[in-house]
């Protein structure tokens, strides 16, 4: 086997995982339009400022590489006018990717480890209504395919 990074099969691993537990819509990277519904978990979110995965290697054996990286991600929640509302559910929402990520920290056998890493709220009051967005992160830790 020629060797490669396991970041792709974990990204199909947390898609999965989410997708077989979560009480709404969970989408494979960032969406383009406001077709996604008004809520939704977007599994490697990515902004002009955050790519969708972050890697570093290290080098730990001639057969293969350790490999650590954080797959970005978004919980978004659309309410009319209602951001407490928003909010309460948005946090609903991420409690249950954190149970899921917990409950199979290897992505489906992708990684030795996941686990919710870092997360950060940011709530929008607009024409639009009130959107809450927590963009969470999640770290894996595998060793390179060879």
């Amino acid at each position: 086997m020629a060797w490669g990074s396991t970041a792709p099969a974990a990204l199909a691993g947390l898609v999965a995982t989410l997708q077989a537990g979560m009480e709404t819509q969970v989408i494979d990277s960032a969406v383009v339009s406001d077709a996604a519904g008004s809520e939704v978990v977007n599994v490697g979110w990515q902004t002009e400022d955050q790519p969708a995965v972050e890697a570093t290697l290290e080098p730990e054996t001639q057969a293969a590489d350790r490999e650590q990286y954080t797959i970005n991600n978004a919980v978004r929640v659309l309410n009319a006018r209602d951001i407490v509302a928003a909010r309460a559910r948005a946090f609903v929402l991420f409690g249950q990717v954190g149970t899921l990520i917990k409950a199979d920290r290897t992505l489906g056998g992708a990684v030795m480890l996941a686990r919710v890493s870092s997360w950060s709220f940011e709530p929008q009051q607009g024409s639009g209504g009130a959107l809450a967005t927590i963009l969470f992160s999640v770290d894996c830790d595998a060793w390179t395919t060879e």
